[in-house]
């Protein structure tokens, strides 16, 4: 029987349901539809199971699951079956909502045409929440007048995304400001059986005009009823000092004097209850109705290095500071005498300005909102930091400014869980885990690198000294990044999951302020970069840079809508800010990881918008060559990135028209003289997928390559067992790092003119032809281009940074005056495909060494 074992990645929590992929060769030939799902101590799992991905054939090559992480424990086997699982889930249709009955958690979807997600959340019968709501703030400016836009909410679209006997996801969609059909959201509602709590990801889409149109506050609001006295309503808040916790109305007296137990009970979270009649309840009554009622609370992250709580009796009173710290985790408990309600923000300071509030706290009508923008920040400015462009002196795309924020997105997290008492402190403490590190179940590299997930990657190489030493560089890579993140505060809600592009060892910063050398936007794809590093290692610290990196950019870096959807923006300060627009910011690559292992279906949907890019290449006028007036692609970052589109569309809907579109660019490719390394641009028709030639262009190639196109290339040729394909990158392998003269040999006056730099970037290809011809010249070649570019030539020890200042706090300030994100990213990706494929070649440390003295100049 096959079978798959599965584990709960280390350092991620339980909270309830959680949803993982698991992944199927084409020889398993899995053909049922049903899986099951059984536990290390041989329990048999409920599990909710639907097809993500199938080979040509039809069989099953990712299966998206669903089940109770709590009964699956930290291991589990996952293998086909013909098993039903038991309705548990049901979904009733009236004619104003529909009912959703998961046992003993219940609600109502209201139809289209209002502003609320969810009413009458009830938990074992008792209402816990009337209603679930969207909140939107959005801040106009014309001329010297500002008006604020305040919750013009209405969701126009109500589907079931999935409906199943354990878990139903509920997609909506609408207008932040429905007067103008501004504003568009989309909000996926994930409840499951039998459990407390609600899962939200909530999607923002700007469509508004920058120069005008401010974001002033985004969240998601709870109405919940809390009983019993002002005294008994508690709030808590998670701090990085623990939990700050107040009841709304503290019973601390002088006259009449409570003394301290009273006080001591509250603070402990014990409900006050008084016997009738006796002096302790005429003290308590005198007392309640004569101390503050502090009915609003407020956490607010307003930068990635301080938070604080404050605290309000009423609306027009002032607010006061209860607490200040450094990173809020982002959970909260709301709870009365019979309990509440917890929130929980994932990534919430990593994510500011975010926040978390509760309002009328010791009153009938209690409001919970999580605030993924939190409306006490300077409104979002999403305009350009300039009026014109730079393209020669800051690495800009054009000389127009081309920046639009319009199509651009952002998704935030939040979880809602209903509760009958007042949490204790390790109670909201693990909630907030497992929020901030909810619970992922992968497979180990050894399974995932046997089975061929996700095309030629291998694993870690530690039997010899120069392996060990070249793992090493990658690890240290790593953890460079993760330090940079912190120390030079990488973080924010349209910027966290990200990395800087170039470093200025003159001002010791990233160069943030300088064009085309800020934000990453996946250039050289640090995406796989750090993808294949998780998969190769199993390291949770490296899979949630992964996913950060992956949220961001699918959502932030590229257009979801209007005439360049599926298309994404250059690298720039701004992320929607360059000129240029390239399919290979957005492509599918970038993110299938994220989207197969976890079935995210926020991921699923980007998936889905990218795969027909092509589309809307023609709304970009670089791409029209103005000697033919035709449509142009270059093989490579563009074709190849429609590629992925194309191949991840297909191997998700088994729509041929996509496989079409890239055999019949193949076709076209390989009546050029030099196959892929003709061009590299040629006439593209995106309805058809056809390229036709159109001559050599005398510049550098190497982007042909450089932008996941070796990766893309091998896992089609291999998905689609396509020989031509196999063989086109075999000669492109080989010729590439050919030298001048032996190409001049080959091909000629075709290649007049033609410079191949940056021969790094072609070891992984020039690997994949040594290894399917046997050609060991040539994988001695890809050896010495990476070893005479390996980081090891500035620092034996790899990517270890060097003081130059330390802040007040003690924490170091570390640089690398030479380091780039292009480079770094490029160079691991080919060094952990060539070890997969010619690690057999390997030269001995003395020769690396010596070959790493030649410091070849990685730009060249």
């Amino acid at each position: 029987m096959e079978t798959m074992e599965m584990h709960l990645l280390e350092g991620r929590k339980v909270l309830s349901y959680t949803t993982f992929g698991s992944y199927w060769t084409k020889e398993q030939a899995i053909r049922t539809e049903a899986f099951e799902v059984r536990s290390a101590r041989g329990e048999s799992v409920p599990v909710q199971t639907e097809i993500a991905a199938r080979w040509p054939d039809g069989s099953v090559k990712w299966a998206r699951h669903t089940a109770d992480a709590r009964r699956m424990g930290d291991r589990v086997t996952v293998f086909p079956s013909e098993k039903e699982e038991q309705e548990g889930l049901r979904i009733a249709e009236h004619d104003e909502d529909w009912e959703i009955n998961a046992g003993r958690l219940t609600l109502h979807v209201p139809r289209p045409g209002t502003s609320c997600l969810a009413r009458k959340i009830t938990w074992e019968g008792e209402e816990r929440v009337d209603a679930v709501a969207p909140v939107f703030r959005l801040v106009r400016v014309d001329g010297d007048t500002t008006h604020t836009y305040r919750d013009d909410v209405c969701i126009t679209e109500v589907d079931f995304e999935e409906q199943g006997p354990l878990a139903c996801t509920v997609r909506y969609a609408g207008w932040y400001v429905a007067s103008e059909e501004r504003m568009p959201f989309v909000i996926r509602m994930t409840l499951s059986h039998d459990t407390e709590d609600i899962r939200f990801v909530h999607t923002f889409l700007f469509h508004g005009e920058e120069a005008r149109d401010f974001l002033g506050g985004m969240g998601l609001r709870f109405f919940t009823r809390l009983k019993g006295e002002a005294y008994n309503r508690h709030v808590k808040l998670m701090t990085d000092a623990g939990v700050f916790h107040e009841p709304a109305a503290l019973m601390e007296s002088r006259i009449p004097r409570t003394g301290p137990g009273m006080k001591e009970k509250q603070m402990r979270g014990s409900m006050l209850a008084f016997v009738p009649g006796t002096d302790g309840e005429e003290v308590a009554r005198t007392v309640s109705a004569d101390v503050p009622v502090w009915n609003r609370y407020t956490l607010t992250q307003l930068t990635c290095r301080s938070f604080r709580i404050r605290k309000q009796t009423k609306p027009n009173m002032c607010q006061i500071t209860a607490f200040e710290g450094v990173h809020a985790p982002g959970a909260m408990a709301v709870c009365g005498e019979t309990g509440g309600i917890l929130v929980g923000m994932r990534d919430f300071w990593q994510r500011y300005p975010s926040s978390l509030e509760v309002e009328g706290l010791g009153v009938e009508n209690t409001a919970c909102t999580a605030w993924f923008y939190a409306p006490e920040a300077e409104p979002y400015d999403f305009r350009h930091y300039d009026d014109r462009a730079y393209p020669r002196t800051n690495y800009e795309g054009f000389d127009f400014v081309g920046a639009s924020a319009d199509g651009i997105a952002t998704t935030s997290e939040c979880t809602l869980k209903v509760c009958t008492s007042l949490p204790e402190d390790e109670a909201l403490n693990a909630f907030s885990q497992a929020v901030q590190k909810s619970a992922v179940y992968v497979a180990t590299p050894e399974v995932y690198h046997a089975r061929g997930a996700f095309g030629v990657w291998s694993l870690p190489e530690k039997n010899s000294p120069t392996g060990r030493m070249l793992e090493n560089m990658i690890d240290s890579a790593v953890a460079w990044y993760q330090g940079q993140i912190k120390q030079r505060s990488w973080y924010g809600l349209f910027d966290y999951g990200d990395f800087m592009h170039s470093y200025d060892p003159v001002r010791h910063t990233w160069k943030y302020d300088i064009g085309g050398c800020a934000w990453q936007n996946t250039e050289l794809v640090p995406t796989y970069w750090l993808w294949y590093q998780f998969l190769r290692t199993g390291r949770e610290d490296v899979f949630s840079l992964a996913e950060a990196m992956s949220r961001h950019a699918s959502e932030t870096d590229l257009y979801h809508f209007g005439p360049m959807k599926g298309i994404g923006s250059r690298h720039n300060v701004r992320h929607w800010g360059c000129s240029c627009k390239e399919p290979r910011v957005s492509m599918a690559g970038h993110h299938r990881p994220m989207f197969y292992l976890t079935g995210d279906r926020r991921i699923g949907e980007v998936l889905s918008e990218v795969a027909d890019a092509a589309d809307s290449l023609g709304s970009l006028r670089y791409y029209v060559d103005n000697a033919d007036g035709k449509l142009h692609a270059r093989t490579g970052p563009d074709w190849s990135s429609f590629v992925s589109d194309w191949m991840t569309a297909y191997e998700r809907t088994l729509d041929e028209t996509y496989r079409e579109k890239i055999l019949r660019g193949i076709e076209g490719i390989s009546r050029a003289p030099m196959r892929l390394g003709s061009g590299p641009s040629f006439a593209f028709d995106p309805a058809t997928g056809e390229m036709t030639y159109a001559g050599e262009y005398t510049r550098d190639i190497h982007l042909t390559l450089c932008m996941g196109a070796v990766q893309v290339w091998i896992e089609t040729a291999g998905m689609l067992d396509n020989a031509l394909l196999r063989d086109m990158l075999i000669a492109y392998g080989r010729d590439y790092l050919m030298t001048d003269e032996e190409r001049t040999a080959v091909y000629g006056a075709l290649v007049e003119g033609k410079t191949y730099p940056m021969n790094y970037v072609a070891a992984a290809l020039a690997a994949y032809a040594a290894k399917k011809t046997g050609d060991s010249e040539l994988a001695g070649r890809a050896w010495d281009t990476l070893l005479m570019t390996c980081p090891g030539r500035y620092r034996q020890e790899g990517l270890v940074g060097e003081v130059f200042a330390v802040r007040e706090n003690g924490e170091a300030l570390d640089e690398l005056p030479w380091v780039s994100t292009n480079y770094i990213s490029q160079w691991c990706v080919n060094v952990i495909v060539a070890l997969e494929l010619i690690g057999d070649s390997l030269p001995a440390l003395e020769e690396a060494e010596r070959l790493m003295d030649k410091q070849v100049d990685v730009a060249k």
